[in-house]
């Protein structure tokens, strides 16, 4: 167990389970943690909800085809250069709503870490729709979460307000999409910025 003086620096993750850069993001947060001894705090929020508040609006919805189709290439590009599967749902953008929720629940039990990665593997890998609540409650059971507390908890108002919260304290210091970093009072937003997080520990 680490000592208090040898306690890690902590790096803030908001994240949501429909972000496709942000699944990309969550596949080098372990290695980085290695590499620069950090911790990473992975912090759940609404996207749909953080777009709503600060005025913004997912890069998918561009008009422009070829902006859109630079987007869908350059999802593809950092997979590779990341050596992790990566496929466009077919569902996508999803409505994460109850997944997030359920991403809420899982911290309050114990279980972010093994949910959020078995979300993104069922979404972003297995092509699974996390809009869909039998889906939802699927991955619950095979990760071994109780199913049946889950589908209480989803839906218990403290979740739901935390889940509220957090999004609007993301908001409240700047964040205006996921993936979102906070070290040490200053902002990284994006899969691309993580190698700026790094170069700002030197």
């Amino acid at each position: 167990m680490e000592s208090e003086g040898m306690k890690r620096k902590q790096i803030e993750f908001f994240f949501d389970l429909g972000s496709p850069y942000s699944y990309l993001a969550s596949t080098q947060l372990e290695s980085f943690e290695r590499k620069n001894n950090v911790a990473f705090e992975w912090r759940p929020i609404l996207l749909g909800g953080l777009f709503k508040t600060v005025d913004n609006q997912s890069p998918f919805y561009v008009v422009s085809k070829d902006k859109k189709n630079y987007l869908l290439n350059d999802l593809q590009a950092w997979a590779s250069l990341y050596g992790v599967p990566y496929q466009l749902p077919s569902q996508f953008p999803p409505n994460t709503l109850k997944a997030m929720r359920g991403a809420i629940a899982a911290r309050r039990a114990g279980q972010l870490k093994p949910y959020t990665k078995a979300m993104f593997q069922a979404f972003f890998v297995d092509d699974r729709n996390i809009s869909d609540l039998d889906t939802i409650l699927e991955i619950v059971n095979e990760i071994g979460m109780d199913v049946a507390e889950f589908s209480l908890a989803i839906d218990d108002v403290d979740v739901k307000q935390e889940l509220i919260s957090t999004t609007e304290e993301a908001a409240d210091r700047g964040a205006f999409g996921v993936p979102t970093f906070f070290y040490q009072g200053q902002m990284f937003f994006g899969n691309d910025r993580l190698c700026l997080l790094e170069h700002s520990m030197d």
